[in-house]
């Protein structure tokens, strides 16, 4: 069964501290060509500017898929931004 997930979270320090902003798991896929991934993020993150990011898979999963947006809120602080990342993971049946 696959898994869907979002997660919205600011980063500070170069990755040293986190701040998660928006989590959320589903059973189905919440994105379609009519309803995209940067529609959701503009919709609910309004003010920020985000751009895609294709970011390092980090726990080199080969059964997990993600996507990436990434924020620089702050042009003083490249290691303090926003990422937005898509996973769907898929579990085995239990």
């Amino acid at each position: 069964m696959k898994k869907y997930c979002i997660c919205v979270d600011a980063q500070f320090d170069g990755c040293k501290n986190e701040f998660v902003l928006y989590s959320q798991s589903f059973t189905t896929c919440p994105f379609s060509a009519r309803h995209t991934i940067y529609q959701w993020l503009c919709r609910n993150f309004p003010l920020i500017s985000w751009k895609q990011d294709d970011g390092d898979d980090f726990d080199e999963d080969p059964n997990t898929d993600y996507c990436q947006y990434v924020a620089y809120t702050d042009p003083f602080s490249p290691d303090s931004y926003l990422l937005f990342a898509f996973n769907v993971t898929e579990e085995e049946d239990k």
